[in-house]
């Protein structure tokens, strides 16, 4: 005999939770997210509907319907800063009693690609047929696959 019947709430998907919490990408790089669903008991839940997720930015990071995201942008100056973007995963959930979406976040950090300095010089002669070289400006270089989509 047991002396609580069984809870009623136990199997409602009450929270879900992202992993991992925070991540930080190159750009190009990628890192899978997860979601779970517990009840109000911290036990797991299968969903039995699909979770919905949503970049702050997709500009800088994009995510796809399996918790995929992608660091890319064909914005330069974008790429020269990198930045934080908050990744949204939701669940809805509908019973009798009414329906709620439920949430978690995770935060991306896009760290700017390194760029190469070089100094690129300018060439010019003179009437007298010497050549001289005079150093111009310093810029920095990115691979052009990064500005690739």
């Amino acid at each position: 005999m047991s002396s609580y019947p069984p809870n009623p709430r136990t199997g409602i998907p009450t929270t879900v939770t992202v992993s991992p919490a925070s991540a930080t990408l190159d750009f190009g790089g990628t890192v899978q997210l997860t979601a779970v669903l517990t009840d109000a008991y911290g036990s797991t839940v299968s969903p039995t509907e699909s979770f919905s997720w949503s970049s702050s930015n997709t500009s800088l990071v994009t995510v796809n319907n399996s918790g995929l995201c992608t660091a890319t942008s064909g914005n330069p100056d974008i790429l020269q800063t990198g930045g934080q973007v908050t990744i949204a995963v939701s669940y809805p959930w509908a019973s009798n009693s009414g329906s709620a979406t439920i949430s978690a976040y995770s935060v991306v950090t896009v760290d700017p690609p390194p760029a190469e300095s070089e100094t690129l010089w300018l060439a010019t002669q003179n009437l007298g047929g010497s050549t001289t070289t005079v150093p111009t400006r310093t810029a920095k270089v990115y691979p052009s696959s990064l500005f690739e989509e």
